[in-house]
């Protein structure tokens, strides 16, 4: 475990720098959604790493022991595996069309509680927080949606990885 480098300590500093940068292009939203996923993607780049130099050398060695315990017959299994990668690249396109949309949703949310808790007075005053709840819960359905189908995609994907195990 790698206790100075994880999410929280980077969207601090991602915090810190946005702050005093004063970015106006973006909304709050935005930059929330930036900073979540450029930490999270640091995060996982710390624990994949690795894998980069691993992960050939494991390869070839399960394949040296498949043929010494198969023999040639371990092509078959070789060409399955190669013939599945087109599926597993229509699910990685679709997994991650599924994320751009709830990047969006969750944008929209964030900047309509953003701008509620900003004109909470009004809204109180004005009898609003209904109107507000609908609207919200509305985007949040959305948000959950996306959400479903990206876990049933990963479920997908994860199913097909352990039938060629």
């Amino acid at each position: 475990s790698i206790n100075c480098f994880n999410e929280t300590n980077l969207k601090k500093v991602f915090y810190f720098q946005v702050n005093h940068c004063r970015v106006l292009k973006f909304s709050s939203g935005e930059v929330i959604n930036y900073m979540s996923r450029d930490s999270i993607n640091i995060t996982w780049l710390a624990f994949c790493l690795p894998l980069l130099v691993s992960l050939p050398i494991e390869i070839l060695i399960v394949l040296v022991l498949l043929y010494w315990q198969v023999g040639i017959s371990f092509l078959a299994g070789i060409a399955l595996c190669i013939l599945c990668i087109p599926i597993n690249q229509f699910l990685v396109a679709r997994i991650l069309d599924l994320n751009q949309k709830y990047s969006k949703c969750r944008d929209e949310r964030v900047n309509m509680v953003t701008e509620i808790l900003t004109g909470i007075k009004t809204v109180k005053l004005g009898a609003l927080e209904r109107f507000f709840m609908s609207k919200v819960s509305a985007i949040q359905s959305a948000e959950v949606r996306n959400i479903s189908k990206l876990k049933f995609l990963g479920i997908v994907d994860l199913t097909g990885i352990a039938l060629l195990k």
